[in-house]
């Protein structure tokens, strides 16, 4: 086993591994791990979900002296989740996805949104990063006058922060204003207040203020 990676020099030159790299596809995963998992060890990311598949699931370091600079001896890959609360403090454990399906618990949430907004990948969930709560406190307003809004944000994740946009639209799909959603701690909440102006017309006519949110 001339670059230690557990696998036989004979096995690896008959299965097309190269024998003297421990990680051919330098996706941080050994080439054991990957004949292991029955993954494909010249694909850094086996199940086309965007995750290498060194980083899915908690594995031993592969040190590589092509693709790494600095060997390690720390544990590798996976992610962290809040599973649930003991009074406002979060209880935390590691996970791990199958680097060999592209969705591991078939949510239609993929492994690489999991991990982006910290969802558990062997868990169905239902994608809500932020939350809205808008008002406009006067309804009425004149031709070519601002109405003012506020609209409260919250970010719904335990334990990622978010980052976004706020926009505001009158009529529907012409946006006035857009703001940033700019470092929102995990559950907090922000208020952004803002305006708009009422197009100039000639009549009375109803019209929708609409506020998104999006992270």
């Amino acid at each position: 086993d001339s670059d230690g990676d557990g696998l036989y020099d004979f096995w690896e030159v008959k299965n097309g591994t190269d024998p003297l790299r421990v990680d051919d596809d330098c996706d941080g995963l050994s080439d054991y791990w990957e004949v292991f998992h029955q993954l494909d060890p010249w694909a850094p990311d086996s199940d086309g979900d965007g995750l290498l598949d060194g980083e899915e699931f908690f594995h031993p370091p592969s040190y590589d002296s092509v693709c790494d600079t600095t060997p390690s001896s720390l544990w590798e890959g996976g992610w962290t989740v809040v599973y649930d609360y003991a009074g406002d403090t979060p209880l935390v454990t590691l996970v791990s996805a199958d680097p060999a399906e592209p969705d591991s618990d078939g949510d239609t949430i993929t492994d690489k949104l999991e991990k982006v907004y910290g969802y558990n990948p062997n868990v169905h969930s239902v994608l809500n990063v932020l939350s809205l709560d808008a008002d406009a406190p006067n309804p009425y307003v004149r031709p070519g006058f601002t109405m003012a809004y506020t609209a409260t944000v919250k970010n719904e994740l335990d334990n990622r922060i978010a980052y976004g946009l706020l926009e505001a639209e009158l009529p529907t799909d012409n946006v006035q204003n857009t703001q940033v959603i700019d470092t929102l701690m995990p559950q907090a909440s922000a208020d952004i207040q803002g305006d708009v102006t009422a197009p100039n017309v000639s009549q009375t006519q109803v019209m929708s203020l609409t506020i998104r949110a999006g992270a």
